[in-house]
């Protein structure tokens, strides 16, 4: 073993083999590139309330693919944010009573509900610098991030890939051969980020290095570490 395979396999993403075989570095967006702020900073009880009862629905039903749940209709375009966050608002008021307007809804979960992770968007920046490609594969509703320019400009990304803009979403395996194809690269150059366990194993299936991110500022740190050799890692 020579001395980068070493210094790799100490190092918490050292399971990724030897990180000058990874030419592409491939995100997520929600809970890696934006990622959940504290309830306190939405405004209004009744829309935190509502941001609660949205995250319930993701946790509950999100995994699912046995049935077109509504996060599956707009995560592949079959319906638009507007008729997404309209349903949403009425399981809502079916559920306690209360109603809420879809754009109060929509600011509660997109809006206040959310927040740009900057470690991460920097750790895109120096890998980007440092030679590697990037690229998002993101489920998410038709032209997503228009209003998050950090996340949906080119400059930052080689590739970017939305679920609504291509009518399939992850874990379905084709979306990530659309990525590898479009990255024109094979699958074992290419490592995958995602905060949810169930959307990596089809991309590990197909020879992608993954990554699970529960900490995503940490990460960041961790993978210009081990991707571009920074020092300031202690194993």
């Amino acid at each position: 073993m020579d001395s980068t395979d070493t210094a790799s396999s100490m190092h918490p993403l050292g399971y990724l083999g030897n990180p000058e075989d990874i030419q592409a570095v491939i995100f997520d967006v929600g809970g890696v590139l934006l990622v959940p702020m504290n309830d306190e900073c939405i405004e209004g009880q009744t829309a935190r309330e509502f941001a609660a009862f949205f995250r319930s629905s993701f946790h509950t039903e999100y995994h699912l693919m046995n049935f077109r749940h509504l996060w599956h209709q707009f995560e592949v375009g079959e319906i638009d944010e507007e008729s997404f966050f309209a349903l949403f608002c009425q399981a809502f008021a079916a559920s306690n009573g209360k109603e809420i307007s879809t754009r109060a809804a929509r600011e509660a979960v997109w809006g206040s509900g959310l927040g740009l992770c900057r470690p991460m968007v920097d750790t895109v920046r120096k890998l980007r610098v440092g030679g590697r490609r990037t690229a998002i594969i993101s489920n998410a509703g038709r032209d997503a991030f228009g209003d998050v320019p950090e996340i949906g400009h080119m400059d930052l990304f080689d590739v970017t890939i939305v679920s609504g803009n291509v009518g399939m979403r992850k874990p379905d395996p084709a979306i990530y051969e659309l990525a590898l194809e479009r990255l024109a690269l094979p699958a074992e150059a290419c490592c995958f980020i995602d905060d949810l366990q169930h959307n990596l194993e089809p991309a590990n299936r197909l020879g992608i290095r993954t990554i699970h991110c529960h900490d995503p500022e940490l990460l960041a740190s961790q993978l210009v570490e081990f991707l571009l050799g920074e020092s300031g890692y202690e194993a």
